[in-house]
């Protein structure tokens, strides 16, 4: 019976360790597991509760304190309104018959009204009328208002005017037994038939208007309290008992009974505050008293923490149904952890139990028919740049590096042959180059079986795969080609080479070659090679005999990581196919128009050698004849040197004398021109230009200008002047352009 595709295909046992069992050391850490899980449950169920009853706790705080804002703002609107009243009271039709003829029927008729009045408006506790000198006139309670106004009194309101009210603060006023806290509001009334003003002075219940404005509570069971500023307390809406330290008492202070909330109250003004079983709420709010001073006072409510605690029962039972059933997954898993443990520690040790079939020094795994690694030694784990352990139960797929595809075709080709055999190269990981072989090895009574690896190491044998390559490829062109090395010596040469100069520069060096040409050339050749990687130009040799070839040199350096030069790949084309220089007057001319031309070495040197008079003003010209020839097409190169050798001769018979040409970079001339403004020169330039296109030599042609002053060297023109040929080139061919030449043109 064949094996399900991803079961691990282990030995048979052969003794019980390689079974699963439980020790004594494993159960007790399995229990010791579950004991902390356990406790952590606990510790997680209270703090879970504690955090949601202090939210909700803080929630309904938060839900209180606007209540109480609500009131405060009602308060005062109920003051505004009893305010209207009063002054509605006094501009009566009535009260001012009953003042010009205090007949009993006027008292009579005034009485009605206000009984009437005072039955639509129950905190409306009574009405009273005072002359100028405080003598009561008509009283409509007799409980409240006294006979005579004092003093104090007549003083602050005499100074009332027209429409005014002025309000007292919460006193208590006692009748039918019971204390009652009232606030008396006073209007002042001129009539011109009186020589003395009339007070009209209306009573109100404030605990009638705070247990109105509790219904607007969301818990209506909940007390509303109001202390004045010095912690007295001057209404409450209920005598519900919440605490016995909140006194109930009208006339209590609340600094006496209760004072570090007291002391919290005058301090912030408003918050809250946690009580032994309940959360305070309060807030300090103020009663206008128009040019009188402002009334402040507190007002206090509470939250009771149990009922809020009840209501989130249902919650709490939730939250620990959660958090057992998350502790028996937790136990679940952690017995599942301990089981698949063991089970692998079992399989572990039956590998270490044949390990010794595949340990003879060469890299072996042992993996499914899937392609998972059941277990390896030492030396495949090393080959592979891994460890041992990290290799066992990993994907062969992944360690081999192949691709989905290529898996798949190797999975085929093990079914068909029941051998694969392929390469991994790891050498940019600092490894090796590996043969990998892997077979088909059935065990047990069905057709069961596993995979095993062997890794051979053959990075020397893959070397000199990659050298003869190289070699081949290197060889295989139709130009002349040699390697060098960086003291100039040479190394490899391809057939081309041979063919062309190896019988002319058999044991010749490089640098011998160059310098030979031109003293102290290959110090500006290497210089190139350094900065710029590369450097070009063309050769005389005229070594062996009096015959010369004139070939177009191209160097390329290969540097290392440090940028030293590792080698120097030359490449050979003839200046001119299949001509050569034979006659001695033409190597002579040759040399002869070297001489005239120069190079930049002497070039700085004539620069240096003028004075200032002739340094300011002078002109450099940068002639470029298009070497984009060059590059694209590499026989395009002989061209571009017949075609520059061209320029060079009817140049050398244009310039006055005073001035000096040189060769710069491959298709490139310098032209200095001492005592030469920047606009002569450009006028110069176009004469310059017309001359070459008379021959038919201005295809490509540009000029950069650029002048120089007593400070700039002779580098400084020569960055200037390839700006402005930059400059020139993209706009076409044919054109001139100039550079840092303004301030020097108006000379």
């Amino acid at each position: 019976m064949p094996s399900k595709p991803n079961a691990p295909l282990l030995p048979k046992k052969l003794m019980p360790e390689q079974g699963i069992i439980w020790s004594q050391q494993r159960i007790l850490g399995l229990v010791s597991q579950i004991a902390v899980l356990l406790f952590c449950i606990v510790v997680l169920a209270n703090v879970i509760i504690e955090l949601g009853q202090k939210n909700i706790l803080k929630e309904r705080a938060s839900q209180r304190y606007s209540e109480l804002q609500s009131v405060a703002n009602d308060l005062t609107d109920q003051i505004n309104f009893q305010h209207f009243q009063t002054r509605s009271l006094a501009k009566s039709t009535l009260l001012k018959s009953f003042l010009q003829n205090p007949q009993p029927e006027f008292r009579q008729q005034l009485v009605s009204s206000w009984q009437e009045l005072q039955a639509n408006l129950d905190s409306l506790q009574g009405i009273a009328v005072y002359d100028g000198k405080g003598q009561q006139l008509i009283n409509f309670s007799d409980e409240l208002g006294a006979a005579t106004l004092s003093d104090k009194l007549l003083t602050k309101i005499s100074a009332l005017e027209h429409d005014q009210v002025y309000l007292s603060p919460i006193t208590f006023s006692s009748g039918n037994g019971k204390i009652k806290p009232v606030v008396y509001q006073v209007t002042k009334i001129n009539y011109p038939e009186f020589n003395s003003p009339i007070y009209l002075i209306t009573f109100h219940a404030m605990d009638v208007n705070l247990a109105r404005l509790q219904n607007s509570f969301g818990d209506p069971n909940a007390s509303l309290f109001l202390f004045n500023v010095d912690g007295q307390l001057n209404t409450l809406s209920s005598n519900q008992q919440t605490s016995s330290r909140i006194p109930t008492e009208l006339g209590t202070n609340l600094n006496d009974s209760y004072p570090a909330l007291w002391k919290n109250m005058e301090k912030e003004h408003y918050g809250q505050f946690q009580g032994e079983n309940v959360t305070l709420v309060f807030l300090k709010f103020q009663l206008k008293n128009g040019q009188f001073n402002d009334y402040s006072y507190f007002l206090l409510s509470y939250i009771d923490n149990a009922y809020l605690y009840n209501q989130f029962a249902m919650s709490r039972y939730l939250v620990l149904i959660l958090l057992v059933c998350l502790g028996l997954l937790a136990m679940a898993f952690i017995g599942l952890k301990h089981s698949r443990h063991l089970q692998k520690r079992a399989g572990f040790f039956s590998m270490q139990l044949a390990e010794h079939l595949f340990d003879d020094g060469q890299g072996r795994i042992i993996s499914t028919d899937q392609g998972r690694i059941i277990t390896a030694n030492a030396q495949a784990a090393a080959t592979l740049l891994m460890l041992e352990e990290d290799l066992k139960d990993r994907s062969l797929q992944r360690c081999l590096q192949l691709q989905d595809k290529e898996f798949s075709a190797m999975l085929t080709t093990l079914n068909q042959y029941n051998i694969w055999k392929g390469e991994l190269d790891l050498r940019q990981q600092q490894g090796d180059y590996l043969a990998i072989t892997i077979r088909k090895v059935p065990f047990g009574r069905h057709r069961d079986y596993y995979l095993l690896l062997t890794i051979t190491q053959q990075t020397d044998l893959c070397l000199s795969r990659e050298q003869v390559s190289r070699l081949t490829m290197f060889s295989d062109g139709a130009i002349a080609g040699a390697l060098f090395a960086p003291d100039g010596q040479l190394i490899e040469v391809n057939p081309a080479f041979n063919q062309q100069l190896k019988q002319e520069m058999d044991d010749i060096n490089l640098i011998s070659l160059v310098n030979h040409e031109q003293a102290g050339l290959w110090t500006r050749v290497q210089e190139q090679l350094t900065s710029l990687g590369h450097w070009h130009g063309n050769l005389v040799i005229t070594l062996f005999s009096q015959s010369a070839q004139e070939w177009q040199l191209m160097l390329t350096s290969h540097t290392d990581s440090a940028g030293e030069v590792l080698a120097i790949t030359s490449y050979w084309l003839p200046a001119c196919p299949k001509h050569t220089l034979e006659n001695p007057q033409d190597i002579a001319s040759a040399k002869h128009n070297d001489d005239l031309l120069g190079d930049q070495h002497e070039l700085q040197r004539c620069f240096e050698k003028l004075d200032k008079s002739s340094k300011h003003p002078a002109s450099l010209l940068l002639i470029d004849i298009s070497p984009e020839i060059a590059h694209q097409h590499i026989s395009a190169l002989n061209q571009l040197d017949t075609h520059q050798h061209s320029i060079e001769m009817h140049l050398i018979e244009f310039i006055t004398p005073n001035f000096k040409l040189c060769r710069g970079q491959t298709g490139q001339l310098l032209l200095l021109m001492p005592e030469t403004l920047p606009n002569q020169a450009h006028l110069y330039a176009s004469d310059l230009m017309n001359y070459l296109i008379k021959f038919d030599l201005g295809d490509g042609l540009n000029i950069g200008i650029a002048a120089g002053t007593q400070q700039d060297n002779l580098a400084t023109l020569i960055s200037h002047a390839d700006i402005a040929l930059h400059r020139a080139k993209q706009t076409g061919e044919q054109q001139i352009c100039q550079a840092y030449t303004r301030p020097l043109s108006a000379l």
